[in-house]
């Protein structure tokens, strides 16, 4: 490294220049790997400091020992692995968990090209269930792994693997630490304060809740076997348990369908014992309709005018009221029957439709030609007169 002289060396009658050192470093520790770390170079000029240079350093240790487990979560039942890898090569790696105390850690050792793990003090042949090794020389290896057979209570336990190879300058040296996260299956999911009876473009709110878990399970939602998860947002509270909230509104075509939400964190899926079906009322709305389904009717008096209906998607039903052109009520059925046709009866009729949640109306005109009887009176030549009557249909 090149660094100036600091100014105050030329107060001592010596020129102002720029000098190289190489520092050395003696550390028995690999704590400080990818660590930064601020010092001062201390400059003395015949026999007396005249200033220091700040300098930064980050130390990496290329054969750091580490410790790494084979998955994210270890799952309760299973063997997990916890592999110690040693690039500067070992004879024999234990395996601690903290907090380091006098009871026997797991100790890997290799003789000749075969690993064993020391059981009571006795050496015992690994099998791939408990312990494993990748031999890079006769009685060393660079790889050495250890299985667990995790509980619950291991969860966030601390491990760390210390490597002995007698060879080194430093005979012995630790990992870093390693946690180690145990799954928790989720088991359960409820969904809470089902709702009652609903009404066409109300919004909704349900909220399911699962059992605490590790990691946090993921909620999906379904209404009437459409995904609707997408509609939701879920949070993580206390102890790992996941809150799912749902909205959508209400439209009448969910009537009837089945509200479902699940959850997993593994590949197995638990479902809500609580699967409320939809109970939606809805208004006659645009669905008013007349049958058949001309708006205009033109017919002569005397005429019959075929029987015009009215519906409507209703829930609860509707009642059903035709108003004439008089504006007066006179029949409180679907089903509009007028018979033979005179002319009091022209004009525009409607249909209202109604139920506790809405009301619509429908109209059609009805044209009747009304039918006059006339006298008319013809001349003949040379003064004859002859009578005749005619029908006139206007």
């Amino acid at each position: 490294m090149t660094y100036p002289v600091p100014t105050t060396a030329g107060t001592n009658g010596c020129d102002a220049h720029e000098f190289t050192v190489t520092p050395s470093y003696q550390l028995t520790t690999t704590t400080l790997s990818g660590k930064s770390v601020r010092f001062w170079i201390e400059v003395t000029v015949a026999g007396q400091v005249i200033g220091s240079i700040p300098t930064t350093q980050t130390f990496v240790f290329q054969g750091a020992v580490t410790l790494n487990g084979s998955a994210e979560y270890a799952i309760h039942g299973n063997g997990y692995n916890l592999t110690c890898t040693v690039p500067d090569e070992a004879t024999r790696v234990s395996f601690y968990r903290r907090p380091l105390m006098t009871v026997s850690p797991q100790d890997i050792q290799v003789t000749g090209d075969q690993c064993y793990i020391l059981v009571s003090g006795t050496p015992v042949l690994c099998t791939p269930d408990v312990c494993s090794c990748q031999p890079s020389a006769l009685h060393y290896a660079t790889v050495f792994r250890l299985v667990l057979q995790p509980r619950p209570a291991d969860h966030n336990s601390i491990w760390f693997c210390r490597r002995q190879n007698s060879n080194l300058t430093n005979e012995y040296e630790d990992s870093t630490d390693y946690t180690l996260q145990v799954l928790e299956e989720v088991t359960s999911i409820v969904l809470q304060n089902p709702p009652s009876t609903l009404q066409e473009h109300q919004s909704i709110f349900l909220v399911c809740v699962t059992s605490p878990c590790r990691p946090a399970a993921t909620v999906l939602w379904s209404v009437g076997g459409v995904n609707y998860t997408s509609f939701s947002t879920s949070t993580l509270h206390g102890s790992g348990v996941s809150m799912s909230r749902l909205t959508f509104t209400i439209t009448r075509t969910m009537d009837g369908k089945t509200v479902v939400c699940s959850a997993y964190n593994t590949d197995v899926v638990v479902t809500s014992k609580i699967q409320p079906m939809l109970d939606v009322q809805y208004g006659p709305d645009t669905s008013i309709a007349l049958s058949p389904v001309d708006v205009t009717y033109t017919v002569d008096e005397g005429d019959t005018l075929p029987d015009i209906t009215c519906t409507a998607g209703c829930r609860p039903g509707c009642t059903f009221v035709w108003t004439k052109p008089d504006n007066n009520s006179f029949t409180s059925s679907a089903v509009l029957s007028l018979g033979q046709l005179d002319r009091s009866e022209n004009g525009t009729y409607q249909c209202t439709a109604q139920n506790t949640i809405g009301t619509s109306t429908i109209m059609f005109s009805l044209h009747v030609r009304c039918k006059l009887c006339s006298l008319y009176i013809e001349t003949y030549p040379g003064g004859g007169l002859m009578e005749r009557w005619a029908n006139l249909i206007i």
